[in-house]
């Protein structure tokens, strides 16, 4: 089923919403619907996309806040990221900082959390930072089972979510191998219990993965 009976309002859109090479591709099969059915499939892309904002949501404000309370506690300084940390982490900071100046916000400590990106706190968890950090960290993840709860496993766990996640916002292709979508979606719900047990009654009523995913599979 073409979806749009009109002929050449399919091709104006396909020519600004699909990529070059998806139309190419398409076109190379000498089959009009293949077309047709890269609208779906981009269609279905963006549903997917959708369906993981709730969770990648909790997940990441709930890790930054976390690891915001520790390392203040722990470096006993509100300001930890700008003051103990080594100075790789600066730019990070001096970004939040202009982008709440722009907004002419008043800079305060809580205010600049909120503003750095999940680069920075993926960043947190990387070797070369481990003897100044990782005592303090691992103590976020007190579910997590003790063969697990280890930096190289919370760095690389963490690297995947946000290698998906910025695909996702960046509005490109996710859409692939289902099941390794499904596996991602998996990790960051059990990275969720890692921080909290409690964490993914959060989403619950508003999370519609799995019901998409089933959608997805039968294009």
């Amino acid at each position: 089923m073409q979806i749009f009976s009109n002929r050449r309002i399919y091709d104006r859109t396909t020519a600004k919403i699909l990529p070059v090479s998806t139309k190419v591709e398409c076109l190379s099969g000498q089959n009009n619907n293949d077309l047709n059915k890269a609208y779906r499939l981009y269609k279905s892309n963006i549903e997917l996309s959708e369906a993981f904002y709730p969770i990648l949501s909790v997940l990441e404000i709930s890790l930054r806040n976390t690891i915001n309370e520790t390392l203040k506690v722990y470096f006993q300084d509100e300001y930890w990221f700008k003051n103990s940390l080594p100075v790789e982490f600066l730019p990070f900071v001096s970004e939040a900082t202009q982008k709440l100046r722009a907004q002419r916000k008043t800079i305060t400590p809580d205010r600049i959390i909120a503003e750095l990106n999940f680069g920075f706190w993926n960043r947190l968890f990387n070797r070369h930072y481990a003897g100044l950090l990782w005592k303090p960290l691992r103590l976020i993840f007190k579910n997590t089972p003790k063969h697990l709860r280890q930096r190289d496993m919370i760095a690389d766990t963490l690297y995947r979510i946000r290698t998906l996640r910025n695909r996702i916002y960046h509005y490109e292709p996710i859409f692939g191998n289902l099941q390794d979508i499904e596996n991602s979606y998996n990790e960051m719900l059990t990275f969720l219990t890692w921080l909290d047990k409690d964490l993914p009654k959060l989403i619950a009523g508003i999370d519609r993965f799995n019901d998409i995913l089933k959608k997805a599979m039968k294009i």
